[in-house]
C-alpha cells in the first residue's frame, strides 16, 4: 500500500446553491509534483483552499501522514506543514526579504531586540536551498514579480512545509522567469517536499508532473501518472465528451465595418509604455493582454485620462 503525505477523501463543498465539489479524492506523496488541472470553475482552487485551511469541507476527510486532521484556519494548516502560494502574493512591500520570510518568527535578543544579522543569515540559507540569489536586506517593493514569488516559496520552506501548493504560479512570469520557477520546483522536490501545482498550461503539466489529476464541474475525472497521458487525452478529460473543435469552434474573422472610435498613435508614458499604437472601431471588443507589469493597466489609465503621457496622440472619432 502506497504511503501518501496528504490525502483528501470524498470531499464535497457547496456555496449556497452552487455545488463547487462533489465527492473528490486527491493524494500526494513526499517528493512528488502532482498537477491539478481543469477548466475555470472546475473546483481546483476550492479543493486546495480546503487543504490549506481556508474553507472547511462540508463532507469528507483530510489525512496528513496517515492521520486524520481538520483545520480551523490557514494558520492551523501552516502549523501542520501545509503552505499555499496564491497568484496575489501575501508579502509586506516596505519590509525586507528576510523580515517577510520570517515574519512573526524573527530571532530576537532576550529583551525583544531583533537579531538582524542572524535574520539575514537564516533568510540567505533558505533562499540558497532554492538556488535563489536575492539580497535578504532588499525591500519587497524593490523586487521583480518573479523575485517576489521566490520569496513566497522561501517563506513556505522556512515554515518546514511538507506540502507546498502553487496556484497558477506561472501566470505572471515570462519565459526566463518560468525556467527559474521550474528549477525551484525541482529543488523543492529534491528536498522531499510534496508540490501540488495548479496550472492551465499543458506544457508545464508534462514538464513538471509525476501525476496529474483532472477536475471537471467539481467532480474528479481521473488521476493518472503523467507517462500514461497524452496532450489529446488530457484535453479530452478536461472538456468532456465534446471534441476540442466542438467545444471551441473557430471564431469568425473580425470585419471592421464600424466607424473608428479610438486611435492611439506612437504613445509613450515612461517608464512603462513605449510607442503604443491601437485602433478600436464601433462594435469591436478589444482585449488587452500581457503579463503583470507589462503596461495593460497603465494604458487603460492613459485612455481614461487618469495618467499623463509623454509623447504620441489619442484621437476619438478623429479628433485629438
Amino acid at each position: 500500500m502506497e504511503r501518501y503525505i496528504v490525502e483528501l477523501k470524498n470531499i464535497s463543498k457547496a456555496f449556497g446553491g452552487v455545488q463547487a465539489l462533489s465527492d473528490v479524492s486527491f493524494s500526494c506523496k513526499s517528493g512528488e509534483v502532482h498537477t491539478l488541472v481543469g477548466q475555470n470553475g472546475a473546483g481546483k482552487s476550492t479543493l486546495m483552499k480546503i487543504l490549506a485551511g481556508v474553507y472547511p469541507p462540508d463532507k469528507g476527510h483530510i489525512y496528513l501522514e496517515g492521520k486524520e486532521v481538520s483545520f480551523s484556519s490557514p494558520y492551523d494548516a501552516k502549523r501542520m506543514g501545509i503552505s499555499i502560494i496564491y497568484q496575489e502574493f501575501n508579502l509586506i512591500p516596505y519590509l525586507s526579504v528576510a523580515a517577510n520570510v520570517f515574519l512573526g518568527r524573527e530571532p530576537r535578543h532576550r529583551f525583544g531586540i531583533l537579531k538582524s544579522k542572524e535574520l539575514n543569515e537564516k533568510a540567505t540559507e533558505v533562499l540558497h536551498r532554492l538556488g535563489v540569489d536575492i539580497d535578504p536586506r532588499l525591500k519587497i517593493s524593490d523586487l521583480s514579480i518573479a523575485q517576489q514569488q521566490m520569496v513566497e516559496i522561501a517563506k513556505a520552506l522556512s515554515l518546514q512545509a511538507k506540502v507546498v501548493i502553487m496556484d497558477e504560479p506561472s501566470a505572471t512570469l515570462g519565459t526566463k522567469e518560468l525556467e527559474h520557477l521550474f528549477e525551484v520546483v525541482k529543488a523543492l522536490k529534491s528536498h522531499g517536499v510534496a508540490v501540488i501545482y495548479i496550472s492551465h498550461r499543458l506544457e508545464e503539466v508534462f514538464k513538471l508532473s509525476d501525476r496529474v489529476t483532472v477536475l471537471k464541474d467539481g467532480k474528479l475525472v481521473d488521476t493518472l501518472p503523467i507517462k500514461d497521458v497524452t496532450r489529446t487525452s488530457l484535453v479530452q478529460m478536461m472538456i468532456g465528451s465534446k471534441t476540442f473543435t466542438e467545444k471551441f469552434p473557430p471564431r469568425p474573422k473580425v470585419r471592421r465595418e464600424g466607424k473608428e472610435v479610438l486611435r492611439i498613435e506612437n504613445l509613450s508614458s515612461e517608464p512603462v509604455l513605449k510607442d503604443i499604437n491601437l485602433t478600436i472601431s464601433e462594435g469591436e471588443i478589444v482585449g488587452l493582454a500581457g503579463l503583470m507589469g507589462s503596461g495593460r493597466t497603465e494604458l487603460a489609465q492613459v485612455m481614461f485620462g487618469a495618467r499623463a503621457f509623454d509623447t504620441g496622440r489619442i484621437m476619438v472619432y478623429g479628433k485629438e
